[in-house]
């Protein structure tokens, strides 16, 4: 929920083999009293293109200035993706961390992240990395 009540939601849609990004105009009450119209979805990226669909939960941040973040493990390219959109623009997605062609053994690069935003409201990732480390990513002020 953002400071104004309203939900926002992140979740994988194993059918289109996307991250789907979910909101409602209105307090979360007055959403659930309306019902499903109330709320819109949209694609905020691939989740993978294989037959293994595999994603850790995603995780959501959304800034006081209205910019939206969803971060997502995608099994099919074995990579940690960053979504951003910011106002009523598109989707960009871009991978953070992706397994390396060099490393000869399975990874799951990028599962079990939390996204949370630093002091700038901008996106920190901490996650597993394909040697199976704890690592982050944190985007920094310009």
């Amino acid at each position: 929920l953002d400071s104004s009540d309203k939900p926002h939601i992140a979740h994988l849609d194993s059918t289109s083999l996307t991250v789907r990004y979910v909101t409602c105009a209105s307090a979360v009450g007055t959403c659930v009293a309306t019902g499903a119209t109330a709320f819109t979805a949209e694609s905020a990226g691939s989740a993978g293109s294989t037959s293994t669909v595999v994603t850790t939960r995603p995780s959501i941040q959304v800034t006081s200035s209205d910019v939206k973040y969803i971060s997502w493990y995608g099994a099919g390219e074995k990579a940690l993706y960053l979504g951003t959109k910011t106002g009523s623009g598109a989707w960009s997605s871009e991978y953070i961390e992706e397994q390396s062609t060099q490393w000869p053994f399975p990874s799951s690069a990028g599962a079990y992240g939390v996204l949370l935003l630093n002091s700038s409201s901008l996106p920190v990732i901490f996650y597993r990395s394909f040697e199976n480390w704890l690592k982050y990513f944190s985007r920094e002020a310009q």
